[in-house]
């Protein structure tokens, strides 16, 4: 059996999550906030020509940051880290996200950027991988909801890509959030245009530091 059908087989049985937290709400120059987290509810899909699967995924820690360039602009990197382990192999896939974003007004905020997926398959008889390179595009809207808790909702597209979110943060210290969220991700065409639809859900946890 070759590597590529071995890495077509495995990426039917794999999804990577994309994860997000409590956004930045100031952008001016020199504001930063780092994100950490990992997800605490996951559930996932992948279907194909042959039918589907539902398995769960073993998320490893995830985070980014997002750094006010001033004049409503900001740019944000995201990154996270996948892996699965079922029957002696290790499925591990990685995103790493550059996005611009642009504050329409308060409570808007519109984001434009690259996606850099990586899926790779481990185990005595191969080591391989496949990447996939996307554009995507989004808006997320955020307000307080009372002193210490802020509400935000958003949706991102790409040509091959979907996701949907919403969440709470939760003002754990002044600079400090507490971030609980929902989370809908769907990515298509691993492995080619007659590849897998990867699908993935669930509640994420994570901490966000604002500077």
């Amino acid at each position: 059996m070759t590597k590529k059908v071995l890495l077509g087989m495995a990426i039917s049985m794999s999804l990577s999550t994309v994860a997000f937290a409590s956004p930045l709400q100031n952008y001016d120059a020199g504001k930063v906030e780092v994100n950490v987290g990992t997800t605490i509810a996951p559930a996932m899909s992948t279907s194909n020509n042959s039918g589907s699967v539902n398995t769960d995924v073993k998320n490893k820690i995830e985070g980014g940051a997002t750094v006010g360039l001033g004049n409503n602009l900001a740019v944000q990197f995201k990154y996270v880290d996948s892996q699965q382990k079922p029957s002696g192999t290790e499925f591990n896939m990685r995103t790493q996200e550059y996005n611009l974003r642009y504050k329409l007004n308060e409570n808007v905020s519109l984001s434009a950027g690259h996606m850099h997926a990586r899926f790779g398959i481990k185990n005595n008889a191969v080591d391989a991988a496949t990447t996939r390179s996307l554009f995507q595009g989004g808006v997320q809207y955020e307000a307080a909801i009372s002193k210490n808790l802020t509400g935000w909702a958003g949706m991102g597209f790409g040509r091959d890509m979907q996701h949907y979110e919403a969440g709470l943060g939760y003002a754990l210290a002044e600079n400090v959030d507490l971030d609980l969220s929902y989370q809908y991700t769907q990515v298509k065409h691993f492995g080619g245009d007659n590849g897998v639809d990867c699908t993935a859900k669930g509640l994420y946890a994570g901490l966000s530091f604002k500077f």
